[in-house]
């Protein structure tokens, strides 16, 4: 196993006897042993958020095409309505079907277009779950109203980008958690 003086220098000792102490996701770890501390905190059950570099490379592998998921939400988000009649107005039909027919949008189509784009086009690695309601809204108004902006599969495979797991030393940046380390951090 080697020198626990070794060890423990690759994960951050009060950070693992905060988790061991407290038990936030009341895990047991009081009448766990060592060993049983460690690789619960290895078992790999935690959501991992997506970030919008995930998403990103999703809706852009054919970014600059108008026919890309990308290039379709760039065309809603950027729909301007035009007059009508006299005090109406109305946003003209875009042709950005599955099929490349021409379909009517609303304003919370654009609405949500842009929302979507907004996180997508930030120059920070946000991370999120796409599968909050906030996010399934937006993906649903896009989707399923009739706008066909994105089809229902792009939907599922976006939420799916939320889907990955991790473990909890993982989440708590702890790196590789061993029995010593929790030795030592008991000890301290």
């Amino acid at each position: 196993m080697g020198d626990a003086s070794e060890e423990a220098d690759m994960v951050d000792i009060p950070t693992l006897k905060t988790e061991i102490d407290t038990d936030p996701l009341a895990r047991g770890y009081a009448a766990m042993n060592d060993a049983a501390v460690a690789a619960d905190l290895m078992t790999i059950y935690r959501d991992a958020p997506a970030s919008s570099q995930a998403l990103l490379e999703y809706l852009t592998l054919e970014r600059f095409h108008t026919g890309s998921l990308y290039g379709r939400l760039r065309m809603v988000a950027n729909s301007m309505p035009v007059r009508d009649g006299a005090n109406t107005w109305t946003i003209p039909p875009l042709p950005i079907g599955l099929a490349g027919a021409d379909v009517a949008i609303s304003q919370d189509h654009i609405a949500s277009a842009a929302a979507l784009l907004r996180f997508v086009d930030t120059d920070t690695a946000l991370t999120v779950t796409l599968l909050d309601s906030r996010i399934t809204n937006i993906l649903d108004d896009l989707a399923l109203a009739g706008c066909e902006a994105i089809g229902a599969a792009d939907k599922t495979a976006i939420q799916a980008l939320s889907q990955s797991q991790q473990s909890r030393a993982s989440e708590l940046g702890l790196g590789i958690v061993k029995e010593g380390h929790v030795q030592i951090a008991r000890a301290q």
